[in-house]
């Protein structure tokens, strides 16, 4: 609840209400900002690490040679 001493009473001090209140949304537009792309930058990292895991068990299995496919 505002009290009379909380209200502003001239423009400018209106103003500056504003321009701070304005400059508030900005920073917290920009943290959320910030905090999405950290999110985004995470799930890429855990991407490229399920791929690397991938690429090494793929390694790790002896290649087949042409004499073990043919039954001959």
């Amino acid at each position: 609840m505002q009290t009379w001493k909380s209200v502003p009473t001239s423009l400018l001090q209106l103003k500056r209400k504003f321009a701070r209140f304005r400059l508030c949304t900005l920073h917290h537009k920009l943290l959320l900002d910030a905090e999405n792309f950290y999110v985004h930058y995470l799930s890429i990292l855990h991407e490229l690490v399920n791929w690397k895991r991938l690429l090494l068990i793929f390694l790790r299995f002896p290649k087949r040679s042409d004499k073990s496919d043919s039954l001959e």
